[in-house]
């Protein structure tokens, strides 16, 4: 249908400018100026038209879209191969988003929420895969703390009340590469059938590492700390985002000294809770 309309919207034009050249147009020269304009005046007017071509227009599947980005295709090949079911939704998600028009940033935030579900399934990775990807996140976050950049250091855990979200994202985005890499690696050693731990498993290991950070926090400073009040988050200070930047850092080493197995059990029911 929409080839008709196109080659009926051509046509149209081709017949429109043949009545004014030969009414209007008397001489050669205004003949010759007169086709070619006249032609995509009436081509242009053409409601018709511009429907006809943008229906024409190639688009992208759900899926290619999800591919356009390297460093989320890998994401997406894995996922696809390791957790056919989800990644079924996850298209079928896509296309929905697809067909509500929305702009290209949308579409960016969008993609990084599935990349954000997609990684989910990190808990079905292998011991060593799994403790690798903590220790490049925890080597991030000591990084940022020791450039004094705490503010980017503390949005991470909260990367929707930065001011500026799409600034903040640009700004991370380099210092990201070696803990997508070490996602990679762990979705890849991945097994759907790996069982997770509950709570009585990882209890013993739990109170280790809270009695480690009990030691280094006062009282005043973990309830801040395990502040949920979103709207009071949003206003620490300077001081309090280092503050919680530094122990989301020590919780992590505190979870990594521990035997690598009970580690990565702890670990692995932090993520699925």
């Amino acid at each position: 249908m929409p080839y008709i309309l196109f080659l009926f919207c051509l046509l149209l034009s081709v017949w429109l400018t043949y009545i004014c050249v030969k009414k209007y147009c008397k001489s050669r020269l205004a003949k010759f100026l007169g086709v070619p304009i006249l032609f995509f005046l009436f081509l242009g007017l053409n409601p018709v038209y511009h429907f006809a071509s943008k229906a024409l227009r190639p688009t992208h599947t759900a899926e290619e879209l999800m591919m356009e980005d390297p460093g989320n295709q890998i994401i997406f090949l894995i996922f696809k191969d390791k957790f056919p079911q989800d990644y079924a939704q996850i298209v079928a998600q896509t296309e929905k988003f697809m067909k509500s028009n929305n702009s290209k940033q949308d579409l960016d935030f969008f993609l990084s929420n599935i990349i954000d579900i997609a990684l989910r399934k990190l808990p079905y990775a292998d011991d060593d895969s799994l403790i690798a990807v903590f220790r490049e996140d925890m080597q991030l976050r000591t990084q940022l703390l020791h450039a004094k950049d705490t503010a980017n250091c503390f949005y991470l855990d909260y990367p929707h009340l930065a001011p500026d979200v799409l600034l903040f994202s640009k700004q991370i985005k380099p210092y990201l590469v070696p803990i997508k890499q070490a996602r990679v690696r762990a979705l890849q050693s991945a097994d759907i059938h790996r069982k997770m731990p509950d709570e009585t498993e990882i209890a013993q290991t739990q109170d280790k590492v809270h009695q480690i950070l009990r030691t280094k926090y006062s009282e005043q400073e973990l309830a801040l700390i395990n502040n949920d009040n979103e709207d009071e988050i949003k206003q620490y200070t300077a001081e309090e985002q280092a503050l919680m930047c530094r122990f989301t850092i020590d919780a992590m080493q505190a979870m990594l000294e521990q035997p690598k197995h009970e580690a990565a059990e702890l670990l692995r029911f932090n993520l699925s809770h």
